[in-house]
């Protein structure tokens, strides 16, 4: 049995995809913008919730000061709350595009400012956060907008912010007391997302905020996952099935399977642990190893002394992982680092076996170059050279 080739697919953050639908105050009557007239005189204020939107849009503070002005002070509350089909606010659309001085003005007439959307529970902070409108999330936080808030999926403001990649937004959530450690339905933390992506500097934010750097996914894994006994659980990213098979991934696993070298650099430094492990056993290195990009995070790791003799639960070191993944220059980094390559545990095969199977001459041969035992048979009874026998490449035999 070889490794998996697939990297680790490490979950990510979309409103639209990850977000689910929402609840919303719908006993408040708010002005709808879709033009569905509620009672007597409502169409009126569906006229100025319409105009109030195109102002928003255009950022006209003028025209929406003057909508304001208007109407009495309990219309103006339920303009300033007004919705469009989706369920997302007038303040929401302002937020969402920086418009901070429109925001403020929705504000100051009383609109909502942790209402929620229909589509996916996103508040108007949530919105700003998401497309790095830095001065709207200010003014948000100002007025008392909820950092903590999360939508059904458990997605946080601070996700949104990490997501998008801006260092500034996330620092003045921290600063209001955003929880860097809270992690999502998916098993998702900010700290791993910002893993994921390869910001060092967000990384380096959220550690000194207290970010757990070993934290690992708490969420129990379904059965279907166990049973498929592979390396990668979980679902690519738009892929919408019920079944989210979290791993126990810390953040350095994260970076190491995405080849994320300045992250994994920081993480050592800030004392990641080098050898943690998710739940199926597998570490950083075993993680570089089998990333086709993977070298360079292998040798920082390797500089690390990250174990190079550990088992993963499926019987695979470091050594067989990346020989069974076709990774070359890992597997010559390993030897030259004394990975021994007949390790055999119960349950796996030996990095020899794991190269004949993929087929690969070059690694192949390099391991017999060191001593790696043709004759040694796993638990099945397959030897290397079985394995071999198996491919249709005769050079792979005749080595």
């Amino acid at each position: 049995m070889t490794p998996t080739l697939r990297p680790r697919v490490v979950w990510a953050l979309w409103l639209g995809s990850l977000l689910v639908c929402g609840a919303a105050d719908t006993q408040r009557r708010r002005p709808s913008l879709n033009g569905n007239a509620a009672s007597k005189g409502s169409s009126s204020e569906e006229s100025l919730g319409s105009q109030l939107l195109t102002a928003v849009l255009a950022d006209d503070l003028e025209s929406a000061a003057a909508i304001f002005a208007s109407v009495s002070a309990s219309q103006a509350v339920r303009l300033s709350n007004a919705i469009d089909w989706r369920g997302k606010s007038v303040l929401m659309h302002a937020s969402s595009r920086n418009h901070a001085e429109m925001a403020k003005l929705l504000i100051d007439q009383k609109a909502r400012v942790d209402a929620a959307d229909y589509t996916g529970g996103a508040t108007a902070l949530m919105l700003a956060a998401r497309n790095g409108s830095i001065s709207a999330v200010e003014t948000l936080v100002e007025a008392g907008a909820k950092v903590s808030a999360t939508t059904p999926q458990g997605t946080t403001v601070l996700m949104q912010a990490v997501a998008n990649g801006s260092a500034p937004i996330v620092a003045h959530l921290l600063t209001a007391s955003a929880d860097p450690n809270p992690r999502d339905k998916g098993g998702a933390s900010a700290l791993s997302l910002a893993a994921s992506t390869g910001n060092g500097q967000i990384v380096r934010l959220l550690a000194a905020a207290g970010a757990a750097l070993d934290s690992a996914d708490v969420h129990g894994r379904p059965a279907e996952c166990l049973a498929a006994h592979t390396f990668t659980h979980l679902p690519r990213i738009g892929d919408e099935s019920p079944t989210r098979c979290v791993q126990g991934s810390t953040a350095l696993l994260v970076a190491a399977a995405a080849g994320q070298v300045g992250v994994v650099d920081v993480l050592l430094e800030l004392g990641a642990d080098p050898d943690a492990k998710d739940a199926e056993g597998i570490t950083a290195l075993m993680e570089a190893g089998r990333a086709p990009d993977g070298f360079e995070a292998a040798q920082r790791l390797v500089a690390a002394k990250a174990s190079t003799t550990v088992f993963s639960r499926a019987g695979f070191t470091p050594l067989s992982m990346a020989a069974g993944s076709g990774n070359g220059p890992v597997v010559a980094l390993l030897l030259q680092h004394n990975a021994d390559p007949n390790a055999l545990h119960e349950e796996g095969s030996t990095a020899l076996m794991a190269a004949a199977e993929n087929g690969s001459v070059p690694i192949v041969q390099a391991l017999l170059a060191v001593g790696a035992e043709v004759g040694a048979a796993r638990h099945d009874g397959l030897t290397a050279l079985m394995a071999g026998c198996g491919q249709t490449n005769t050079a792979l035999v005749k080595a």
